[in-house]
């Protein structure tokens, strides 16, 4: 086990966006920051071949973004976080009717 732990909590489909719900415990004696990377942002795929891109929710890594955007999450030492990631379907023609369970 590593100084952080991520930890799926939950996954909803709603209004069209799919949430992923995480618990990060920061282990270590140290702060993080913790941050998507605007240029490798994550992606889902469910088990019906449905592709989805990030969203919002964790902010960006790169504080520097133009118009500012959501900055890192910091993660304190010694500390279980929340966070949430949130996605659209990559194809606008996908209906909650397509969408797998995964």
């Amino acid at each position: 086990m590593g100084d952080l732990v991520i930890t799926v909590r939950q996954i909803r489909v709603l209004k069209g966006k799919v949430a992923v719900a995480l618990e990060i415990a920061n282990q270590s004696d140290n702060a993080f920051l913790l941050g998507v990377d605007f240029l490798d942002r994550p992606a889902l795929t469910d088990e019906k071949g449905n592709l989805f891109e990030y969203l919002d929710g964790i902010g960006y890594g790169n504080t520097n973004l133009v118009g500012g955007g959501q900055k890192a999450q910091t993660l304190n030492p010694k500390s279980n976080n929340d966070g949430v990631l949130n996605f659209r379907p990559k194809d606008f023609n996908t209906t909650i009717n397509d969408i797998g369970s995964s």
